[in-house]
């Protein structure tokens, strides 16, 4: 017998029954009356067991060991870093690599650099995180500087072999910002030049996954092929055509639905909640609540986060 984390509540002595690969039950004191004398029974007491969540989206910046460990606290057994400095990756993925470090990290997966071009995402957003930074400007000239551009449809196989080969990224982030939801007209590839970047990654033998916060750049991304979405859009709501293509072409989607908050500024008191919780707060490594980032504030309310769940709803009803 075992804690059982379940959605609502703490199970002090608890029992999950599986059968057929699925959870068949989940109570408390012994399964006696559930199962028979002969099904296999795995007992780990003093231990907890929590739903494993996986494919959280993140990003390790600076190589941050609390993105990994405070996710595992979490019940997040794998993190996908969509888009991160190449000496901080490697530094976390040793990290995490390290036997004596295996029941307190997560797994960690990444991108590597994600596909950036001249003046386009993420660099709005890095310069809103910066601002309180001295010097922040420079800064952020000396990372993307240092970052490999792609202009034209030449560019996407070697910089997908860099990232794949060389850095041993699991996947591709593809940006495609419009700005269209943030009250900005951002410079974004053209769909043959995300085409050419689908192509070099399958080529390379894995997925590519891309960000756009908007309809019109996530229609313009499932035009070019892509394999997920590492967001859901802000500006429309549910729409069936591309619910419709989605489930179609098996089309994944991380939806980030804290982060849409974030963006517009909304549901920040009922978030807040959750991080006060008692039992919340004593998992937590980074216990202060960061200020939404509010880049689609100004939008409202053609940009809501109620958008991004309904239509997050709606996939997961489809």
């Amino acid at each position: 017998m075992s804690k059982s984390l379940t959605v609502i509540s703490l199970l002090p002595m608890a029992f999950v029954y599986v059968r057929d690969g699925h959870i068949a039950d989940v109570g408390s004191g012994k399964p006696d009356r559930i199962i028979g004398q002969h099904t296999l029974r795995i007992s780990r007491p003093q231990h907890t067991l929590i739903p494993g969540l996986i494919d959280a989206h993140i990003h390790a910046l600076a190589g941050n060991t609390n993105s990994v460990e405070q996710s595992l606290r979490f019940g997040v057994t794998t993190v996908c870093d969509m888009h991160n400095e190449v000496e901080d990756i490697m530094r976390l993925k040793q990290w995490v690599a390290e036997p004596q470090n295996k029941a307190r990290y997560s797994d960690y997966k990444y991108a590597g650099i994600g596909a950036v071009v001249e003046g386009g995402w993420p660099i709005p957003v890095m310069k809103k995180e910066l601002e309180s930074v001295p010097q922040g400007e420079k800064v952020l000239d000396a990372i993307v500087s240092a970052w490999p551009k792609i202009n034209t449809g030449h560019d996407a196989k070697p910089f997908v072999q860099q990232q794949v080969n060389q850095h041993g990224a699991s996947y591709i982030k593809m940006f495609h910002e419009l700005g269209d939801t943030l009250g900005m007209k951002l410079p974004s590839p053209s769909i043959d030049v995300q085409n050419a970047i689908v192509k070099a990654a399958h080529d390379a033998g894995v997925i590519a996954v891309g960000h756009a916060l908007s309809y019109s750049g996530a229609m313009d991304l499932l035009e070019a092929g892509v394999d997920g979405f590492t967001h859901i859009f802000l500006d429309e709501p549910p729409n069936d055509h591309f619910i419709k293509i989605m489930k179609s072409r098996n089309v994944h989607c991380n939806p980030t639905l804290s982060l849409c908050a974030s963006q517009t500024a909304e549901r920040q008191e009922w978030q807040q909640t959750f991080r006060r919780d008692p039992f919340a707060r004593s998992m937590l490594i980074e216990k202060t609540f960061e200020k939404p980032l509010g880049l689609a504030k100004a939008e409202r309310p053609r940009a809501g986060v109620q958008h991004a769940y309904e239509t997050t709803r709606k996939l997961y009803q489809a």
